[in-house]
C-alpha cells in the first residue's frame, strides 16, 4: 500500500504542474493562429503521441526509460518557457513561434499521459488499486485549475512553466525511486470481443462527456473555463475515492426471465452490497451535462459574468454559473465511476496491463479526433448535444448486447451439458 502511495502521490505532484499549463495556455496562443485552441488541443495531440511511445518505443530502449519521461516532461517544460519567454507577445504567441510551441508543447503533455498511464497500469488488475492512483491524479489537476484561483495567485505562463519544470522533475525522482520494474511495451496479444466491447464504451463516454465538457469550457466567458475544467476533476477525484473506498465493480448479471444481461455498477462495504443499473448512471450523467448545454445556449450561464478578466474570483461569480459547475460535476461524477468500475473490468478479463494500454491510448486519440471535429463544425449547443446523444447510445449498447449474447450463449451451453449429463446417466 506504501508504493501505491508513492506513485498516486507522483500523479498528484505531476497532475499540479500539468493542470497548471492547462489552465494558464488556454489563451497562450493568438485568435489568428491554427493553434487557437492552446492547451486543451495539445492536452489531446499529446495523450496520442503518449500512446505512441507505448506502441512503437522498442522495448530495449523504452524499459531503462520508463522512470525518467516525467524528468523529459521538466526538461521540455523549461524549453517551452525559453520560446515563450523569447517570442510572446503580450502573453500571446503568434507567427512562427506559434507551431514549434504547440509541438513541443504536446510533446510535454504526451510524456506526462505516458508517465501517468505506466503508474495506473502497474495495478490495473488489483481490486481497484487503480483508482487509488488515478485518485492522485485528478486531485492534483483540481489543484491547479482551481486552487490558484481560489487563493487568488495571478500569474502568467513563465511562472506557470517553472513551477510545472519543478513538479514534473519530483514527480520523477518518485518514479525512479520505485523498486518494481515497469512494462512499457504492449504486445500484441488478442482480446476477447466482451474486452473491445468494454474499451468501447469506455472511448465513447469519454468522448461524449469529457470531450464535450472540454469543449464547453472553451466557449465560456473569458477566465470562467479554468473553472470548469476544475470542478469536471473535482467530480472524476470523488468518483475515484468512492471506486476505491467502495471497490466498484462493473458486472452483468442475467435476468433469468428474459436471459437478457443488465449490466450493472456494484458498490461493496465490507460484507455488504448493492448494484446500481449501469444505463440509470449514464443516464444521469449525460443528462446532467445536457441541461449544462441547454443552460449555456438558451439562458446564457457562464456568460453573465461582466469582468472580463482572466483571474476572476469566486465572489465574482453569478448563479448561472454555479449552477453550470454544478452540473459539470454531476456529469464528471457519474462518468468517472462508470469508467473506473469498465477499466477494472478490462484489466481483469485481459489478465495484463497490455489492454489498459490501449484503452488510454484510444480514450486520447478519440478525445484528440472528436474535439478537432468539433473546432472544425462549431463549438455550438447542436453540436455538443449530437455528440453526447450518439456516444451515450453507442456505450449502452457496447455493454448491453454483447452480455446479452456472451450470458444466453452460457446459459445454453450450461443446459447443453446438463442434458449431456443426464442422458449419460440413464
Amino acid at each position: 500500500m506504501n508504493r501505491y502511495r508513492l506513485l498516486s502521490f507522483g500523479n498528484f505532484l505531476a497532475a499540479i504542474g500539468g493542470a497548471t499549463v492547462l489552465g494558464k495556455g488556454i489563451l497562450c496562443m493568438h485568435q489568428d493562429t491554427v493553434f487557437e485552441d492552446g492547451s486543451v488541443l495539445a492536452f489531446f495531440v499529446g495523450t496520442v503521441l503518449g500512446m505512441a511511445f507505448l506502441l512503437w518505443i522498442p522495448k530495449r530502449w523504452s524499459g531503462p526509460m520508463a522512470r525518467w519521461f516525467s524528468i523529459g516532461g521538466a526538461v521540455s517544460s523549461l524549453a517551452l518557457l525559453c520560446i515563450f519567454a523569447t517570442f510572446a507577445v503580450d502573453g500571446k504567441l503568434a507567427g512562427a513561434a506559434a507551431a514549434p510551441f504547440f509541438a513541443l508543447l504536446s510533446i510535454r503533455f504526451g510524456l506526462w499521459f505516458y508517465s501517468r498511464v505506466l503508474r495506473a497500469a502497474t495495478v490495473a488488475d488489483q481490486r481497484q488499486r487503480i483508482a487509488w492512483i488515478e485518485l492522485g491524479y485528478y486531485v492534483g489537476m483540481v489543484v491547479g485549475l482551481v486552487v490558484w484561483k481560489i487563493l487568488g495567485l495571478d500569474f502568467g505562463m513563465v511562472v506557470t512553466l517553472v513551477l510545472d519544470a519543478s513538479l514534473q522533475l519530483a514527480a520523477g525522482i518518485i518514479d525512479l525511486s520505485d523498486s518494481k520494474d515497469w512494462e512499457t511495451k504492449v504486445d500484441n496479444e488478442s482480446a476477447g470481443p466482451e474486452v473491445w466491447r468494454l474499451i468501447g464504451a469506455v472511448v465513447f463516454l469519454t468522448i461524449g462527456i469529457q470531450v464535450v465538457t472540454f469543449s464547453l469550457s472553451h466557449e465560456v466567458t473569458r477566465g470562467f473555463g479554468p473553472y470548469v475544467l476544475g470542478v469536471f476533476y473535482f467530480g472524476v477525484a470523488a468518483a475515484a475515492y468512492i471506486c476505491h473506498k467502495f471497490t466498484v465493480q462493473f458486472d452483468s448479471g442475467l435476468d433469468t426471465k428474459s436471459g437478457e444481461g443488465r449490466a450493472s455498477i456494484q458498490f461493496h462495504y465490507r460484507c455488504s452490497s448493492c448494484g446500481i443499473s449501469f444505463f440509470l448512471i449514464a443516464s444521469l450523467g449525460a443528462a446532467s451535462l445536457a441541461f449544462a448545454i441547454l443552460g449555456f445556449e438558451q439562458w446564457k450561464l457562464g456568460t453573465v459574468v461582466l469582468n472580463q478578466r482572466q483571474n476572476l474570483t469566486l465572489d465574482m461569480l453569478g448563479w448561472g454559473e454555479w449552477l453550470l459547475l454544478v452540473c459539470v460535476g454531476i456529469a464528471a461524477l457519474f462518468y468517472e465511476t462508470l469508467a473506473l468500475a469498465l477499466l477494472d473490468r478490462i484489466g481483469k478479463q485481459a489478465q495484463g496491463r497490455e489492454m489498459i494500454y490501449r484503452t488510454f491510448g484510444l480514450m486520447g486519440i478519440a478525445a484528440a479526433v472528436s474535439l478537432w471535429i468539433l473546432g472544425f463544425a462549431g463549438r455550438t449547443g447542436n453540436s455538443w448535444a449530437f455528440m453526447l446523444g450518439i456516444c451515450m447510445a453507442v456505450s449502452f449498447w457496447s455493454v448491453w448486447n454483447p452480455q446479452k449474447r456472451l450470458r444466453s450463449r452460457d446459459a445454453m451451453q450450461t443446459v447443453v451439458v446438463s442434458d449431456e449429463m443426464e442422458g449419460t446417466a440413464r
